[in-house]
């Protein structure tokens, strides 16, 4: 499922590329291009796959669903850049609070049982 979404995002780059005719990458890029692919999707994806095996879809759920936010207050304590304001912290709390009710607030206090 993942390829197939990230084939499509391919052509699609690609197509918008030719599209407006913008220049294509030399060799160094593609390099680096791999490398950060590599990191930024394949082994992200290999390990959700992964870990879904071992803990409850509901649990995958809300994991995936916190990274952006658990990303975002990591930077916030790492990078002097991206300190954490009030609206920020509101915007985290939002966040957080969106996940919960996509995923349900009666499941969030049974998480961490065995996989099924």
């Amino acid at each position: 499922m993942v390829a197939n979404r990230v084939v499509w995002a391919c052509f699609m780059l690609w197509f918008v590329v030719l599209l407006l005719k913008l220049p294509t990458p030399n060799f160094r890029q593609y390099c680096v291009l791999f490398v950060m692919g590599f990191f930024n999707n394949t082994i992200p994806f290999s390990l959700i796959a992964w870990g879904q095996t071992h803990i409850e879809s509901r649990l995958a759920s809300i994991l995936n669903g916190t990274k952006a936010i658990i990303t975002f207050a990591l930077a916030s304590i790492v990078f002097r850049d991206e300190r954490l304001s009030f609206f920020k912290s509101i915007g985290l709390l939002f966040a957080l609070l969106g996940v919960c009710i996509i995923i349900g607030f009666d499941e969030t206090g049974t998480l961490g049982g065995n996989a099924t």
